[in-house]
């Protein structure tokens, strides 16, 4: 047996004892390591030889960091031979008794987990660990809130900034239904220990009871974030999550998303100078699709839906895709992306062999069917994940629509699961897409982790190297995503599509600006060609000269900088538009006299920048140069009569 002697001075006077054998037991208690007494000989009045048993004390020890191991794994079982090891070399041991007292509450054996937390007790009045257990026992086992508190309290007496003491007090506030305490003391708990779980729980939950959802969100969805699993509450995590979608759908069915989604509409309208029209059409495969206004050839940008399900989600996203697109475009960035039947033919050429084994069990017209359908779906997916991606991560900044879009992407997440699932052991499917269908699934799957804290990622049971090739994926994402510029997202699918070998299945075009045209530009694109002079009604051509007339009389007599004054003014006014047909109402603080119709504004408007900045005539895009010109000279004409 391994032991180690120390001669050790003491002063006996910090002992009370009546005589030298009971002086010799508390200084065995005094010294007793881990529970396990020394050996003890006085030599002097303050001098004694202390001897470890090193070999039990080392027995002990593995033996409890074993059961802790176990207890993590829930092999309580295991825990529990491994602790009566521990106490047995080292009966004084106050921490195996304390985690024995957990194994036997944990499996339902209340009486024998409190005795066992009391003998911790007597050991050590302060094992921290003890007091904070016997308090959940006496709270949750015996449902005595108030003798629980008295052990909380005592934690925050021996330890006052300690976050599980913390949070168990306010445990019993929340039985006593004190919301608004127990959450000043977990919130506290927080400030001491940000990643503790059990406080966001809490918190979370004071809030849900108090019906204050946007809160109780919002801690929830901070602990899913930032909380860790305990050794000593290893369910508290599963339990939080549980309870952050119950938030999420709660707020869900009880917030008008249709209209909020209308009114991200409006302003996008409003910030891009377009039209977005929205088409209900109950009878379409998706809950929600795009129809970019250009690639129509329409003039309004149309998002379809059908209402049914988180279809305002899949509204959300659309119209975000179309804030992204429109922002691309403004950077000189925007991209189309489409197959056609060279991509189609490729794709055959690919997967001849499989196809033409496929053929012989369906026959060729079936065999073709599946060619397409499998093309178009991979085509789809391949071109959709990475840009959904930054979609998706655009939704979140709207932090309004953070419960929204949690509950879609779970439904969402669900059911690509069961799909992959579906289609593993289907023969007519080659290899490569199945495994690339859920390679590109498990994208999104790392973006709710990143995002909620819910993690699906291994539920798709991919191999280590397909887990390795998702997460550089990701990372391209995320690396993008910290530089990001409008029309980065088409870098990242090109990154996407080429290492999994698919770009040959795409064609990918640059969209020149002038392409694209705004609401502005159609109604100027309409002005203009109505007011064309090979269009226009003569008699608009003579108004308009009589009315620069008129403002070639009202300039003569300023100097050049008020006419200068009186063009940018114009231009500010033109730029929320002027209506030819108006017949009154338009002013200018530069021409404060006059109360101008919508054709004068124009002649003021065209005939002020001739004047201070004919070089930019053409910027204006105002259809009157011939109306200037027969205009200017009546003018001159009538200077030169006078």
């Amino acid at each position: 047996m391994a032991k180690i002697e120390v001669i050790q001075t003491v002063d006996t006077s910090n002992f009370k004892a009546a005589n030298a054998e009971e002086l010799k037991k508390q200084i065995v208690h005094y010294f007793a390591e881990k529970g396990c007494p020394p050996t003890v000989e006085i030599i002097s009045d303050n001098t004694v030889k202390i001897t470890f048993d090193t070999d039990s004390l080392e027995y002990a020890e593995k033996n409890f960091q074993k059961a802790s191991l176990a207890c993590s794994e829930g092999r309580f079982n295991a825990a529990m031979d491994l602790l009566h090891k521990a106490i047995k070399a080292c009966p004084g041991f106050s921490e195996a008794h304390r985690l024995l007292g957990q194994v036997f509450y944990q499996q339902g054996e209340i009486e024998k987990g409190m005795n066992e937390v009391l003998e911790a007790l007597l050991i050590d009045p302060k094992n921290m660990w003890a007091l904070i257990l016997m308090g959940n026992i006496l709270a949750n086992g015996k449902n005595n809130a108030e003798a629980a508190d008295g052990y909380y309290k005592k934690v925050l007496e021996y330890y006052p900034d300690n976050a599980i003491a913390l949070n168990n007090v306010a445990g019993t506030l929340i039985k006593k239904k004190d919301y608004d305490g127990a959450i000043r003391y977990m919130k506290r708990a927080l400030e001491l220990d940000n990643t503790y779980t059990n406080s966001y729980y809490g918190i979370a939950l004071a809030y849900y009871q108090k019906d204050d959802l946007d809160n109780a969100f919002e801690y929830a969805s901070q602990g899913a974030l930032k909380g860790v699993n305990r050794a000593e509450d290893p369910g508290v995590r599963q339990e939080l999550l549980k309870l952050l979608l119950t938030i999420a759908r709660d707020i869900a069915q009880s917030t008008d998303y249709e209209s909020k989604v209308f009114e991200f509409a409006h302003s996008l309208e409003t910030k891009f100078d377009v039209a977005i029209k929205f088409e209900r059409d109950d009878e379409q495969d998706t809950l929600a699709h795009l129809e970019f206004a250009d690639f129509h050839h329409r003039k309004d940008h149309v998002v379809k839906y059908k209402k049914d399900g988180n279809y305002c989600h899949y509204m959300l996203h659309e119209l975000t895709h179309l804030e992204m697109m429109l922002s691309a475009q403004r950077n000189g960035k925007l991209q189309t992306i489409g197959f056609t039947q060279k991509n189609f033919d490729a794709f055959l050429q690919d997967y001849k062999r499989h196809f033409d084994e496929v053929k012989k069990k369906i026959g060729a017209v079936q065999s073709e069917k599946l060619a397409k359908h499998l093309f178009q779906g991979l085509s789809l997916q391949v071109m959709n994940a990475p840009l959904d991606l930054f979609v998706e991560q655009n939704i979140y900044q709207k932090t309004v629509f953070r419960p929204l879009q949690l509950t879609s992407l779970f439904a969402m997440e669900s059911s690509n699961i069961d799909a992959v699932r579906q289609t593993a052991n289907v023969a007519e499917f080659p290899q490569i897409i199945k495994d690339t269908n859920k390679l590109l699934n498990m994208l999104q799957s790392l973006l709710l982790r990143k995002l909620y804290g819910l993690d699906f990622v291994n539920q798709y049971k991919p191999s280590q190297n397909m887990l390795n090739r998702a997460k550089e994926f990701f990372k391209v994402f995320e690396d993008t995503l910290a530089t990001f510029n409008a029309g980065d997202e088409y870098t990242v699918f090109e990154k996407v599509a080429t290492a999994l070998g698919l770009v040959k299945y795409f064609t990918l075009s640059g969209v020149e600006k002038s392409e694209i045209k705004t609401e502005t530009d159609r109604k100027q694109d309409q002005f203009n060609e109505t007011h064309n002079p090979a269009n226009a009604d003569p008699m608009i051509a003579v108004m308009m000269s009589s009315y620069m007339v008129g403002a070639l009389e009202y300039f003569e007599g300023l100097l050049p900088e008020d006419i200068e004054k009186i063009a940018f003014e114009c231009a500010m006014v033109g730029q929320n538009g002027i209506s030819p047909a108006q017949k009154s109402g338009y002013k200018l603080n530069n021409v404060p006299e006059k109360d101008f119709s919508g054709y004068e504004l124009l002649a003021y408007y065209y005939a002020s920048w001739a004047i201070s900045h004919p070089e930019m005539l053409d910027k204006l895009q105002l259809p009157f140069a011939d109306a200037y010109n027969m205009a200017k000279q009546m003018f001159d004409s009538r200077r030169g009569e006078k």
